[in-house]
C-alpha cells in the first residue's frame, strides 16, 4: 500500500474472498448527470477484474442495485454481488442488507460508494461538522459488516494474473497468533476508543468484533504478503491501518468533545476542528483517500502503543 493510500482492490478481494468478508469500493463521482454512467462503468470494470483474477475458483459475480425483499436460498459456492445503490438505501433497506449478508455465508458483497473530491481553494469556508462526517453514509450495524475499503481501480496499469484463493479456515489452522499479539491488539483497541479525535460515545468506532477481525486479517497478511506462519506486530499494524479507518467515527463539533465538560471553550474547540477539516480536505485530495484523516488517527494510535518484543 502506498503511503496515505487505501489498499488496492485486487489485494482486498483476495483477503475478503478467503475470509468471506464484505468490501467497500470508493469510486470517483462526476457531475450528477453522469452519475449513473460512472457507477455502471466502474461496476462493470470491477466485475471484469473479478472474473479474470479469480477465474481459477468457482466464483460467480453479478451486479445489482436493489435489495432482495426476502432471503435467498443458501449458496453452494462463493458469489460476489457488486451493489451499486448503497448511498440511496433507507434504514429499512440497510437492515435487510444486514440480514441477507448474515444469512448467506458464501455471499461476498462489494458495495460501490461514490466519493467526490473537493476543491482545495474552497477549503477555507468549510462546514466542519459536514466535512468531518464519515465518507461512508451507513448505519453502524451495516458498516461493521464490511471488512476493508479501497479506491482507484486503475492505480496499477498492469493486469494481475489469475490466482486461486485458499479458504481462511485452512490458513487459520496454519498461522499462529500468540497471546501477546492478541493483548497488543486489545491495547490498540482501547487506545482507539479513548482517542480525543474520535467519538467516545461510540467507542471511536472500534466495535466488539474488532479483535477477531484484526486477528484474522493479520493472519492473512502474514500468510499471503510475507509467507509466514506466525503473526508479528508489524502484521497487526498493517491490519489496523487497513481495517479501522472504515469504522472510525470522528468528533465533528464541540458538543461531542468531552473536554468542554472540564473547562475547554467550545468556540476554541470548534476552531480547532475547522483546521482539522481543512487538513482532511487537502490531504484526502492529495492522497486520493476518502479516509485519510481516519488513517492518520490509526497511525497516531500505533505510535503510542508499545508492541511486544
Amino acid at each position: 500500500m502506498t503511503e496515505g493510500k487505501l489498499p488496492d482492490l485486487s489485494t482486498c478481494l483476495e483477503f475478503c474472498l478467503s475470509a468471506k468478508k464484505n468490501l467497500l469500493f470508493f469510486y470517483g463521482k462526476g457531475p450528477d448527470k453522469y452519475g449513473e454512467i460512472d457507477v455502471e462503468r466502474q461496476a462493470n470494470a470491477v466485475k471484469s477484474l473479478v472474473e479474470h483474477r479469480f477465474s481459477l475458483n468457482k466464483i460467480t459475480c453479478r451486479v445489482t442495485n436493489q435489495v432482495a425483499q426476502r432471503n435467498e436460498q443458501q449458496l453452494s459456492g462463493t458469489e460476489i454481488c457488486i451493489f451499486t445503490g448503497m448511498e440511496t438505501l433507507d434504514e429499512h433497506e440497510q437492515a435487510r442488507l444486514v440480514q441477507i449478508t448474515a444469512h448467506n455465508q458464501n455471499l461476498v458483497l462489494i458495495a460501490m460508494v461514490p466519493w467526490e473530491s473537493r476543491i482545495e481553494d474552497g477549503a477555507r469556508n468549510l462546514d466542519a461538522d459536514k466535512t468531518l462526517r464519515s465518507s461512508i453514509n451507513l448505519r453502524d450495524w451495516l458498516k461493521h459488516r464490511f471488512w476493508l475499503a479501497c479506491y482507484d481501480l486503475h492505480r496499477s496499469h498492469s493486469i494481475p494474473s489469475p490466482i486461486e484463493i485458499e479458504d481462511f479456515k485452512a490458513i487459520d489452522a496454519q498461522v499462529c497468533c500468540k497471546h501477546l499479539i492478541r493483548r497488543y491488539i486489545l491495547d490498540i483497541i482501547v487506545h482507539i476508543r479513548m482517542h480525543r479525535l474520535l467519538d467516545i460515545t461510540k467507542g471511536g468506532g472500534a466495535h466488539t468484533g474488532s479483535l477477531h477481525d484484526i486477528e484474522a486479517l493479520a493472519k492473512l497478511i502474514s500468510y499471503y504478503k510475507f509467507a509466514k506462519k506466525f503473526v508479528t506486530p508489524d502484521h497487526v499494524k498493517m491490519a489496523c491501518i487497513w481495517y479501522f479507518p472504515l469504522h472510525l467515527e470522528l468528533v465533528r463539533n464541540a458538543s461531542m468533545d468531552i473536554s468542554v465538560l472540564y473547562g475547554s471553550r467550545p468556540d476554541m474547540v470548534d476552531g480547532f476542528l475547522e483546521k482539522i477539516a481543512q487538513l482532511k480536505v487537502a490531504q484526502s485530495n492529495m492522497a486520493q483517500n476518502p479516509l485519510f484523516l481516519e488513517t492518520l488517527v490509526v497511525k497516531d494510535v500505533l505510535k503510542k502503543v508499545v508492541p511486544p518484543v
